[in-house]
């Protein structure tokens, strides 16, 4: 049985090493993709498209999702190309990039009422950072309650 058990912890340790250089190596290659692309942030999503077709006839397009430095297959997405955009490569991935930048915005505009509801008002953001300094002490004074600390959380 001890032996059952040193083999485990070795494997455990083994597979911790390999996803900490995994790990590494994902934020190293993000980190350099930032540098080459001169990027104030590193990339973060990674959306790829390619345009496939059997001798111009059956154009589809693809995209393959990169988050972190992982495929993300539930957002992999497959796009058919018919009318005009089929027989160019260019128009296709015109069509193909339009249609997923409408599809972007509509999400986007449809999550904006929602987070709507939940927005403070500006009148009690205005609040609390007027009150947020009086709040914290400086080093050379005590530390006293203030009045305003016990609406912090309360805005009317």
């Amino acid at each position: 049985m001890s032996t059952v058990r040193e083999n485990a912890e070795q494997a455990l340790k083994l597979h911790k090493v390999r996803r900490a250089g995994d790990i590494t190596v994902r934020s190293q290659a993000l980190q350099e993709l930032q540098e080459a692309l001169e990027l104030p942030v590193p990339l973060l999503r990674i959306e790829c498209y390619d345009i496939s077709h059997v001798q111009g006839t059956n154009v589809v397009a693809s995209m393959v999702v990169v988050e972190d430095g992982l495929p993300k297959k539930a957002d992999y997405r497959k796009f058919s190309i018919t009318g005009a955009a089929a027989s160019d490569d260019t128009a296709a991935m015109h069509d193909v990039l339009t249609r997923r930048f409408r599809h972007y915005l509509q999400d986007k505009s449809a999550q904006l009422p929602r987070a709507e509801k939940f927005r403070i008002p500006e009148q009690g953001n205005r609040r609390r950072r007027r009150m947020l300094p009086s709040r914290v002490p400086r080093r050379d004074s005590p530390i006293r309650p203030t009045s305003s600390s016990s609406t912090a959380g309360n805005p009317k």
